[in-house]
C-alpha cells in the first residue's frame, strides 16, 4: 500500500486526508508515490489529481511534468502510435530513425479513417519486399483494406447488407448460418457471456438504442430481450427467441480485424507491424529502434469534460506506459468520448437492463493486455460494465489463470476519486521503472567477479547497473565454463512461456519439486523460496535483457510440471544446444557495458581480508595471476563474487573430491578440467563454512564412446533423450527403472541392477545400459542433433528392427519384443506397474522399426556441495561472537553459482543449476 502527501489508501480502501497524515515527516512529504504488491497480486497507487503519469521518484511539483516520450497514446477510442540489442525506452533519436526508414522505403504509416474510426499502421517490410517501397506499400493497403471490408460486410450492424444486420432482421425461430468469420466471433461472445456471468453482453442493442432514442423509456420491458439468451447457437446455425434481439457485435468485430491485420501483414512478409484503430492496438515484432512497443494511456478528464472531444494541443497526462511484445494487443475503453444522457456512460451494464452512472468511483478508463486484441476488447468493455474499479478488478482477475489459452497479461483501471489506478503485477515481479529507481540510488563501487560463467555474467551486469565498475576475472581463455555445455534448460515457475502454453505452475510445486529431489541434503528454505520466486524474472531477463528466445518448454524428471525452457529447434529442425546460446548471448551483453572490463587466462590465488576498527572482518579484495605474463596482481574492491563452480572434474592428491568423497575419485565426469573447487578452497581459507561437500550428483546418461570408453571426459546425453522418450535397457534387453525419475534414483538403479562395460584388454569398467529410442522419440528430441551424435560422434548406433535391436544388445529377440510390448501396454494405461512410471513423453511398442541406441553409464555432474550463503548470496562463516545464531556474514563477499552449497540438497533437480 503506497502513500502520498496529501492522500493515503488505507488498506481498506479508505482516503486519509491531511488531517490524518499531518505528523508526517517533511521527508515524507516529499516522497512520491509507490506501488507495493498485495497479497492477490495487485498494486494500488494512488496518486494526487492531474500527477498520474508521475513516476516512483518524481518529486511532488506544483506545475504538471512533461509528458514522457512513447510510441503511442491510448484513450478510450484512440490510439495514437508508433514500436536487441538492450532493450530501452523511446527516445528523440528514434523519430529521427523512423523518419530515415520511411525515407528510405524501409518503413510504411498508413492512416486514414475506417468506419468512421480513425486508424494509424505501421509496418516494416522484410525480404524481397524491402527492395521495392511502392510495391510493399501498396501490398500492406491491400491487406489492410481487405480486412476491414470484410470486417464492414459481416459484423457492421451500421451497414444495412451486412451479415449482423441480416441476423437482426430475422424473426424469431428463423435458422441463419454463419460464416466462419462470424462463428468465430460468436462463439468466442458465447463463452465471454457464460464466462463473466452476463456482463459482457453482445446481444444489447436494443436497449442501448432504447436510451439513446427514447430517454430509456420503455427500457424494463427491451431488457427483457436484450440478453445473448434471446439467441441460439448450435452446429445448425445462429436463431433467436424474440424477434426483436439484436447483437452489438462492435466489442469484438473490431479486435477481430486488427488480430487479423495484424497477422496477415505478418504473414505477407512484414516483420513488426503497430496496428491501432480507434483505441485498440496489437503489435508483432519489435521497434525499428531494437526494442518493444509501448504506448502512453492518457489520464481521463475531469468529470465536467465527459463527452467533449480531447483537447489537441498542450500537456498531456498519462496513467501509464505500457511496453507491449511481440504478439501482445491492448484495448482501452472509457466514459468520455460517448455518453448516452448526461451522467450516463455509453457503456451498458447487461445486469441491471441500464447504462452505467458516470460517479468519481466508476471505472473511468480500462486497459486490458492480451495476445487476443479482440479478446483484449471485450474485457475491457465487460470491466466498464462492471462499475467500480473493485468490481472491474474481480471480474479480470478471473482471466489471470495460466490454464487459460488467452489470459490477461496486464491490466490499468482508474477512477476520477483519489484518483485511483489499479495496474496488475506479477507476484514477486519487481515494476521495472522501481528497478531502474532502485539501481540508480546505488553508490560508485568497484565489484570483482571471480569466474565467468552463467552466474558470473548476470552478475557482473546487475552490478554494472547499479552503477558499479565491474572487474571481471576468468582462469580460462574464453568465458563460458560449465554454464555453455548445460544442455536440459533452465527451470521457472510462472512465465509468460508457461503461461502462452496453457501450463499452470507456481513455486508452491516448484519449490516442493526441488526440496523432494534434495533429500538426504541441506535445502535451505529462504534459498529454495528466492530460486522459486525470482525464476520467472530470471527467464524475462535472458529473453528480454539478453535476447535469448527461450519460448520452448519440456517437462524433466522429478518435475510435476513442464516448467524447464529451452531454445526452439532451428527451422530445418536441427536443436539449438540451450547453454551454448545462453553464454553467446551473455558475453555479448557483457561487452556492451563499459564498465564491465574481462581478464581472461586470470587466476585468482587469494581473497585479500582486514579487520575493522569494531574488530570484523571483511574482504577487501583478491590477488590474481596473469597466465600469460605470469605476473602477480593485487585488486582492490568494494565486493567480491565468487562464480567459480564446483570441483567434480579434480581427483588430484588434496583435492575436495579426495576430501570428502574419496570413493569417486576416478570416476569419469561431464565437468571441463576448470572445475577444481579453486573459489570454494579461498573462500574455506577465510573461514567460510562449507555445507554438503559429500553430496556429489551423478548423471544416469553420459555415453560410452566405443572408440574411447575410458575417456574421463564424457559427453553429456541430455535430459531430454529420456524425456523425449528414450528408454533404458539392460545386458538382457529389460526395463528396469523409471526413466523420468530423479537423477539419483536412475543413476543408483543402474550402478546396483546393470552389469560393468566389458573393455577392450578384457577388463570390467563401469555399469552400464543401453539408451533406445524409437521414431516418435527420435523425432520429439531432434533427428539432426542425433545425427550429430551418431554420424559425427559415433556415440549412437541404428537398429532397424527388433531383431538387429537385440543382435547390438546381445540379447535375446524374444526379451526385446516382451519388454517393448509391456511398455506399450503401460502407455496405453498411463502407468507402469513395475516402475510407476506415469509419463509416457513417447509409445515405444514391440512393431516399431528403425531405433537408435547408445551406450550410457552414470557420471559425475554436479556438485551439490559448497559455500554456505543466504538467500541473498552472502557468504557465511562460523560465528565466533556477537552474533545471532551459528552463522555471521562474510561481509562484502558473496557467492552463486556451483561454488555454493545448501539449496540443492542431496540431489540437484534437473534444470536448476542455470537458475
Amino acid at each position: 500500500v503506497g502513500r502520498h502527501p496529501p492522500l493515503a489508501l488505507h488498506r481498506s480502501g479508505a482516503i486519509l486526508g491531511p488531517e490524518a497524515m499531518a505528523e508526517d515527516s517533511a521527508e515524507h512529504k516529499k516522497a512520491d508515490a509507490e506501488e507495493k504488491p498485495e497479497e492477490s497480486g495487485k498494486t494500488e497507487v494512488v496518486l494526487p489529481a492531474g500527477e498520474a503519469a508521475k513516476t516512483a521518484d518524481t518529486p511532488a511539483a506544483k506545475e504538471a511534468p512533461a509528458a514522457k516520450k512513447a510510441d503511442g497514446e491510448a484513450s478510450a477510442s484512440q490510439v495514437v502510435g508508433g514500436t536487441w540489442t538492450r532493450p530501452k525506452g523511446p527516445s528523440p533519436e528514434d523519430d529521427i530513425l523512423l523518419e530515415a526508414w520511411k525515407t528510405e522505403g524501409k518503413l510504411h504509416v498508413l492512416e486514414g479513417v475506417w468506419c468512421k474510426v480513425p486508424y494509424k499502421v505501421t509496418v516494416v517490410p522484410e525480404g524481397e519486399l524491402v527492395a521495392d517501397a511502392v510495391a510493399s506499400r501498396k501490398k500492406a493497403e491491400e491487406i489492410c483494406e481487405g480486412v476491414i471490408k470484410e470486417a464492414r460486410d459481416i459484423f457492421s450492424h451500421f451497414e444495412q447488407d451486412s451479415e449482423v444486420s441480416k441476423i437482426n432482421k430475422l424473426s424469431a425461430g428463423v435458422v441463419h448460418e454463419p460464416s466462419a468469420s462470424m462463428r468465430q466471433v460468436l462463439g468466442t461472445a458465447a463463452t465471454l457471456n457464460r464466462s463473466t456471468r452476463g456482463v459482457f453482453d453482445p446481444a444489447i442493442l436494443p436497449l442501448a438504442e432504447c436510451f439513446k432514442n427514447d430517454a430509456g423509456k420503455g427500457a424494463e420491458e427491451v431488457a427483457a430481450f436484450s440478453k445473448w439468451s434471446s439467441f441460439k447457437l448450435d452446429d445448425t446455425g445462429l436463431q433467436k427467441t424474440h424477434a426483436g434481439a439484436k447483437l452489438d457485435l462492435c466489442g469484438l468485430a473490431k479486435g477481430w480485424a486488427i488480430d487479423e491485420m495484424a497477422q496477415r501483414l505478418k504473414d505477407g512478409g512484414f516483420s513488426a507491424t503497430f496496428v491501432d484503430w480507434g483505441g485498440d492496438i496489437k503489435v508483432t515484432g519489435m521497434h525499428p529502434a531494437g526494442r518493444n512497443w509501448t504506448a502512453a494511456v492518457l489520464e481521463p478528464p475531469a468529470e465536467e469534460s465527459i463527452g467533449k472531444p480531447l483537447p489537441e494541443s498542450g500537456v498531456k497526462q498519462y496513467i501509464a506506459h505500457v511496453e507491449l511484445r511481440d504478439g501482445q494487443a491492448m484495448a482501452t475503453s472509457g466514459d468520455y468520448l460517448q455518453t448516452l444522457a448526461s451522467g450516463l456512460s455509453h457503456v451498458i451494464d447487461p445486469r441491471k437492463g441500464a447504462p452505467v452512472k458516470i460517479t468519481g468511483d466508476t471505472c473511468a478508463s480500462v486497459s486490458v493486455v492480451c495476445t487476443s486484441c479482440m479478446l483484449a476488447d471485450a474485457l475491457a468493455t465487460a470491466a466498464m460494465a462492471s462499475g467500480t474499479v473493485k468490481d472491474a478488478r474481480r471480474l479480470l482477475d478471473m482471466f489471470r489463470g495460466a490454464s487459460l489459452k488467452d489470459p490477461v497479461m496486464d491490466y490499468l483501471l482508474y477512477s476520477r476519486w483519489g484518483p485511483r489506478v489499479v495496474r496488475y503485477k506479477e507476484p514477486t515481479m519487481e515494476a521495472a521503472e522501481h528497478r531502474q529507481d532502485r539501481m540508480a540510488r546505488h553508490d560508485e563501487a568497484h565489484v570483482i567477479v571471480i569466474g565467468g560463467g552463467l552466474a558470473g555474467i548476470s552478475a557482473a551486469i546487475e552490478a554494472s547497473k547499479a552503477r558499479a565498475k565491474v572487474t571481471l576475472l576468468e582462469k580460462e581463455k574464453e568465458i563460458g565454463g560449465n554454464s555453455a555445455k548445460a544442455t536440459s534448460g533452465i527451470n521457472a515457475c510462472g512465465t509468460r512461456v508457461q503461461k502462452a502454453n496453457g501450463i499452470d505452475d507456481d513455486g508452491r510445486y516448484f519449490e516442493r519439486d526441488t526440496h523432494v529431489s534434495a533429500k538426504g541434503g541441506q535445502s535451505d528454505l529462504g534459498c529454495v523460496t528466492t530460486l522459486s520466486e525470482k525464476s520467472a524474472e530470471a527467464i524475462h531477463w535472458l529473453m528480454d535483457e539478453l535476447g535469448v528466445p527461450l519460448t520452448a518448454l519440456s517437462q524433466l524428471g522429478g518435475h510435476a510440471r513442464k516448467r524447464t525452457h529451452r531454445v526452439p529447434p532451428r527451422t530445418d529442425g536441427v536443436p539449438v544446444p540451450v547453454g551454448y546460446t545462453i553464454m553467446q548471448h551473455a558475453k555479448r551483453a557483457a561487452s556492451a557495458f563499459d564498465n564491465i572490463e574481462i581478464k581472461t587466462q586470470c587466476s585468482m590465488t587469494k581473497l585479500l581480508q582486514e579487520t575493522t576498527d569494531e574488530g570484523r572482518s571483511e574482504v577487501t579484495g583478491v590477488v590474481y595471476k596473469d597466465e600469460v605474463t605470469g605476473e602477480t596482481h593485487e585488486l582492490k574492491a568494494d565486493a567480491v563474487i565468487l562464480t567459480t563452480g564446483g570441483f567434480g572434474y579434480d581427483h588430484s592428491d588434496g583435492s575436495l573430491m579426495k576430501q570428502h568423497r574419496p570413493d569417486l575419485v576416478g570416476v569419469p565426469t561431464t565437468n571441463g578440467a576448470f572445475a577444481n573447487g579453486d573459489g570454494i578452497k579461498f573462500g574455506a581459507d577465510i573461514g567460510a563454512t562449507l555445507v554438503d561437500m559429500d553430496k556429489v550428483q551423478l548423471h544416469p546418461t553420459a555415453f560410452i564412446d566405443p572408440k574411447d570408453p575410458g575417456n574421463h571426459t564424457k559427453y553429456l546425453g541430455p535430459e531430454a533423450l529420456r524425456g523425449s522418450g528414450g528408454i533404458l535397457l539392460d545386458q538382457q534387453g529389460r526395463r528396469f527403472v523409471n526413466e523420468l525419475d530423479l537423477r539419483s534414483v536412475v543413476s543408483k538403479r543402474i550402478l546396483e541392477h546393470c552389469e560393468p562395460y566389458k573393455m577392450p584388454d578384457g577388463t570390467e569398467y563401469r555399469p552400464w545400459a543401453w539408451c533406445v529410442l524409437n521414431e516418435e522419440a527420435q523425432e520429439k528430441f531432434g533427428k539432426p542433433m542425433l545425427q550429430f551424435y551418431k554420424d559425427q560422434v559415433g556415440l549412437f548406433q541404428a537398429a532397424e528392427s527388433t531383431k538387429a535391436l537385440a543382435e547390438l544388445i546381445g540379447c535375446d529377440e524374444q526379451n526385446v519384443i516382451d519388454t517393448l510390448k509391456d511398455y506399450a501396454g503401460s502407455c496405453d494405461r498411463r502407468i507402469c506397474s513395475q516402475t510407476g512410471k506415469v509419463v509416457f513423453p513417447s509409445r515405444v511398442c514391440e512393431t516399431d522399426k528403425n531405433f537408435i541406441v547408445g551406450r550410457i553409464t552414470p557420471c559425475i555432474h554436479y556438485c551439490m556441495g559448497g559455500l554456505e550463503i543466504t538467500a541473498c548470496g552472502e557468504v557465511l562463516a562460523q560465528a565466533k561472537s556477537g552474533a545471532m545464531g551459528r552463522r555471521c556474514k562474510i561481509r562484502r563477499l558473496f557467492a552463486a553459482g556451483e561454488c555454493t552449497g545448501g539449496v540443492h540438497g542431496g540431489n540437484r533437480l534437473g534444470g536448476n543449476s542455470c537458475c
